[in-house]
């Protein structure tokens, strides 16, 4: 089959020389020096040094290539975007279910309620990523996370770095609204609901570093990813 680019047909008339001038001739472009040669190729008129700037062109323009696909490789910020929300709907049915102990008239209830309502995401994900390397979100959209040294499988303790900023900023809220009102168990809607406001606060204050990390590193890695030293790659 005959090799062609955009410059192939307009050189089919030009002479040698002119083409040898081409090949030459730093201000034309790969692809011009490339349409050159072929021709000059097709006339058996091919030097040694012209067939090694060939080559030259090629193995660059194969670099070129296996960079750009690898960078594709690492390129899941949407998909990771849709992952969660699917990831989302997931556990919408858990926590709908924990509305019931949450509407609960017993004080213990109420508080077991809302920390299993807080912590199952979490659980989630760490049980997800440490024995799948997928969350079900991610696993539809065709992601998932890797060790970023060997890019194999994570284990659980790496699951558990990836979320462990949450989790240990959410038990420092629960532990000190506790001590602020144990003892007062006749308030326990409120010890319940009191570190929402506050979990609230942290999580969009941790969320918008995750995102700006992620928008401005080469691999998309996100600062749990940093944490964790993993990284998500596309599966497929």
């Amino acid at each position: 089959m005959e090799k062609q680019n955009f410059f192939t047909s307009k050189f089919k008339n030009k002479t040698s020389e002119e083409l040898r001038k081409i090949v030459d001739d730093n201000k034309f472009q790969k692809d011009a020096k490339l349409a050159a040669i072929w021709e000059l190729e097709s006339r058996d008129e091919l030097s040694d040094e012209e067939e090694e700037m060939r080559e030259k062109i090629n193995t660059e323009e194969e670099n070129r290539v296996a960079s750009t696909l690898a960078n594709q490789r690492y390129e899941t910020f949407w998909q990771r975007f849709f992952a969660a929300i699917i990831d989302g709907l997931v556990m919408w049915p858990i926590g709908f279910g924990l509305k019931y102990l949450l509407g609960s008239d017993i004080g213990y209830v109420v508080i077991i309620g809302q920390l299993l309502n807080s912590f199952s995401p979490y659980l989630y994900s760490v049980l997800f990523h440490g024995f799948k390397g997928q969350t079900l979100g991610k696993m539809a959209m065709g992601v998932i996370v890797v060790d970023f040294e060997t890019e194999g499988e994570i284990d659980l303790k790496q699951a558990f770095l990836r979320d462990s900023v949450p989790i240990v900023l959410m038990v420092g809220v629960y532990i000190y609204s506790l001590i602020m009102f144990v003892g007062n168990l006749e308030n326990a809607g409120f010890v319940a609901f009191a570190p929402l406001f506050f979990i609230a606060i942290l999580n969009f204050i941790w969320v918008s570093l995750e995102i700006f990390s992620m928008l401005f590193n080469d691999k998309s890695r996100a600062v749990h990813d940093l944490i964790a030293k993993t990284v998500v790659v596309r599966s497929e």
